[in-house]
């Protein structure tokens, strides 16, 4: 019984030692990062929001974290993270994309679930998009009328004809 005893603290001393010593190995340190999907985003701009310090243990970054850090943009809907030992990260973003133009005193770029996007650009092509309007109260953005409308222009979208119309 205690030679069992013995080994387990053994063993669980040696899984410390090595998770404690791998995460100061500069062999492990992220020096790669792989972006793909992204196409309102540029990877400068995904890598701002990771905030990676310089050193980062690629076996300790905690990859829930990094993904929160993306979802911070308006444009990143959903993220896909993989470790690729031993020193890169690659990341999968699914963007958001515009389907109407919304007037909020200025002009912002609404995605289809009501997600405010950007501020609209001067180069951005607004051609195939729908101009909504009444989406304020006097409290600001009503998130409920936001995501209807970004409903209903996503609806649109898909039916270009009918956008056309519109």
């Amino acid at each position: 019984w205690f030679a069992l005893l013995a080994a387990f603290l053994g063993l669980a001393a040696a899984f410390v030692w090595t998770v404690t010593t791998a995460g100061k190995a500069p062999e492990l340190a992220v020096a790669r990062v792989l972006v793909e999907g992204n196409e309102q985003l540029s990877d400068g701009e995904i890598l701002e929001l990771l905030e990676l310090s310089e050193g980062a243990n690629i076996l300790t970054l905690d990859l829930e974290v990094v993904r929160e850090r993306l979802l911070r943009s308006a444009w990143v809907r959903e993220v896909e993270i993989e470790r690729v030992l031993p020193r890169t990260l690659t990341l999968r973003i699914a963007e958001r994309s515009p389907v109407a133009v919304a007037v909020l005193g200025e002009l912002y770029l609404l995605a289809a679930d009501g997600t405010m996007l950007d501020e609209l650009a001067p180069h951005y092509n607004i051609e195939k998009l729908v101009l909504i309007r009444g989406l304020t109260d006097g409290d600001g953005v009503v998130p409920a009328r936001a995501a209807l409308a970004g409903r209903m222009a996503g609806a649109l979208m898909e039916r270009e004809l009918l956008a056309a119309l519109v």
